[in-house]
């Protein structure tokens, strides 16, 4: 009996994903300690021996799940380059990163809520992977606020690493709050108009346009 055709290494990537999106799929519906790799065949209509062939248990697909939500997250933090030359162009770029991450939020739904949410519960090696990545996504954000600084869009005495940890988190629990919330893109709406305001308010140079909070 001739034995299975062997798969070339783009067949094999292209089951994984498919495999990852169902996984992704399974965890955010049942929650990952809920879910059985039995769940994630059936999602695809397949034997769960075939899962095995790919994966070698459900935290290896949680791990590569977990790492297709981070490098999506970190594409639409890095959707722009950190060279807005005036204000108006600084507020236009927030806008757009802003559009293009709670757009994922909504489009990724499964992978976002897994990020944000469920893969806190795994365990200690997973929390580590997330913090990580939290702390990847802040350099990010931190770039921006560094060329807005030397623009004099913000205040001198401002801490850009600090600041940027307090707006994503800011960003995340947005993100949080258009997964749960009964109108997504309400929610979305209401998020990109307030966050903006707040950290350009209460960071902004005396004469950036956008005049900070008087005490």
């Amino acid at each position: 009996m001739a034995g299975r055709p062997r798969q070339t290494a783009p067949e094999i990537e292209q089951k994984k994903a498919e495999l990852v999106r169902a996984a992704s799929k399974v965890f955010a519906e049942k929650g990952y300690a809920q879910s059985q790799i039995a769940d994630i065949a059936a999602e695809l209509g397949i034997g769960h021996g075939t899962v095995y062939r790919y994966f070698k248990d459900k935290r290896h697909l949680l791990d590569e799940v977990i790492d297709f939500a981070i490098a999506r997250v970190a594409g639409a933090l890095a959707f722009d380059q950190p060279s807005a030359d005036t204000l108006e162009e600084y507020r236009a770029q927030v806008g757009r990163i802003g559009q293009n991450l709670f757009e994922l939020v909504l489009e990724e739904r499964d992978v976002t809520q897994l990020l944000f949410q469920e893969a806190y519960g795994a365990d200690p090696e997973m929390k580590e992977k997330v913090a990580l990545a939290m702390s990847a996504f802040a350099s990010l954000s931190e770039s921006y606020l560094i060329n807005g600084k030397k623009k004099g869009f913000f205040r001198k005495d401002f801490n850009p690493a600090i600041a940027s940890l307090a707006i994503n988190a800011m960003v995340f629990e947005g993100a949080r709050q258009v997964l749960r919330a009964v109108d997504p893109a309400r929610a979305k709406r209401e998020w990109m108009k307030e966050i903006p305001e707040i950290f350009l308010r209460g960071i902004a140079s005396e004469t950036s346009g956008a005049p900070a909070s008087r005490r």
